[in-house]
This record gives structure tokens, sequence and C-alpha cells, in this order.
């Protein structure tokens, strides 16, 4: 013990700096860990997600607007496929877009797609055979900001793969 205090005792002013960086350093861990807790969103945000401006969309009178998709078109040949899934500035949830084939087998789920943003490239979970998939579904699943799960809407669309 005499060896330790000797050691402090002579080396104060490195003794004085260690201690100050491992004050640091001890409040950056403890940050850390408190934005980690404070972060509400469990699903991340979608990778693929970009701005748009302006909305393509122009519904004013509906608190959540929802792009309407009648034909998704795909590429047989192609592992990424072209799509336009939106989600309108005005809205004030982020979007989690579920595709389902007409036996209910989900072949694409997005993260989230939060308001002016939008997702133009996707992989499907599965390669599909050239043909028409009629009524497939699509979901949008509706999500607050601090991450609680709101509403979903489920439309019928046809997926036309060439």
């Amino acid at each position: 013990m005499d060896k330790i205090s000797c050691f402090f005792k002579k080396h104060k002013k490195l003794s004085i700096f260690f201690s100050f960086v491992l004050i640091l350093l001890l409040g950056y861990i403890l940050g850390s860990i408190n934005r980690k807790s404070h972060h509400h969103s469990k699903i991340p945000i979608d990778e693929n997600a970009v701005s748009i401006s302006p909305s393509p969309v122009d519904l004013k009178d509906q608190k959540i607007k929802i792009p309407a998709v009648e034909k998704i078109y795909f590429d047989s040949s192609k592992d990424i496929q072209d799509v336009s899934f939106v989600n309108p500035p005005e809205n004030i949830c982020s979007f989690v877009i579920t595709l389902k084939l007409p036996n209910k087998e989900v072949i694409y789920q997005s993260a989230q797609i939060p308001p002016n943003m939008a997702i133009y490239k996707i992989t499907l979970d599965k390669r599909l055979e050239k043909g028409k998939y009629k009524d497939s579904i699509i979901t949008y699943h509706c999500y607050a900001p601090d991450g609680t799960k709101m509403n979903s809407a489920e439309f019928l669309v046809d997926i036309v793969v060439r």
C-alpha cells in the first residue's frame, strides 16, 4: 500500500489527469446508456427511405394519407425491384409496409418509412415466377413518432411479374 500512495504523491499531476479522464469516460458511458434507454422506436427506419418533395399525393381532408396502388409490376429477372412506397409529408406517423401474396405469404416488409420519405427499390423475400398474382395484399402499418402502433390499412393489389 505504501508503494501506491508513494506513487500518487510523486506523480500528483499525472494522478489528477487520469482521474479527470476516468470521470469523462464514465460520463460518456452513462450518457450513451441514457440515450439508448430513451429511444422509443422499436422498428428501425428503412435504409432505403429517401426524402420526397413535393408530395405526389394531395389528400387534404384525411388525417393519415395513404397512397393507393392498384398494380405493382416486378421483373422476374431482377433481385431488386422498383416500387413507389410513399409516406406523404402531411402525415404524422411512419409507415411499415407489408406485401403479401393471395395465400397470405409475406414477400416483403419494410422498416419504418417516416413522413416525407419513400422507398423506390426493394428486395423481395422470394423470387416470383412470371404471372399475375391477383388480390395480393398491401398493408400500411402506422406508427406514432414515439414508436407506438396506431392503426393499419389493408388494400388488395395485383402483382404482375414480367
